[in-house]
């Protein structure tokens, strides 16, 4: 991912030989327009690069590609390392079972709170 000097869209995705990747940059420019904010245009690309750097790496076109590229993804994905699940203190609770602050009160995956009555 490399910023451009264009307002629309502000960054733009460039494969092995420093040619856009036209498909990316109609996306882009698509998300620029609908009033996304840049840096979400640019995690957005980010987004967009990792998918582009597998289909490369697997030697498939975005245009062809199948649910298997989409499973390798998924899996690739899931095994890496996600620095932000790190506990910082060996007493720290896991990741998702702390108490919220706002409600005070323990949350658990898979528990709703009531609705809220409307008049």
């Amino acid at each position: 991912m490399v910023e451009v000097n264009r307002a629309h869209p502000p960054y733009a995705m460039l494969d092995a030989t420093g040619a856009e990747v036209e498909p990316v940059t109609a996306f882009l420019r698509d998300l620029a327009l609908g009033d996304s904010s840049p840096l979400t245009c640019r995690s957005y690309g980010y987004g967009m690069l990792r998918w582009f750097r597998l289909l490369w790496l697997l030697g498939t076109g975005w245009e062809r590609a199948t649910e298997s590229e989409v499973v390798v993804l998924t899996g690739w994905l899931r095994s890496a390392a996600n620095p932000q699940r790190q506990r910082h203190r060996a007493d720290a609770p896991w990741p998702g079972r702390s108490i919220s602050a706002r409600a005070r009160h323990p949350w658990a995956p898979g528990t709703r709170r009531a609705p809220s009555i409307t008049l």
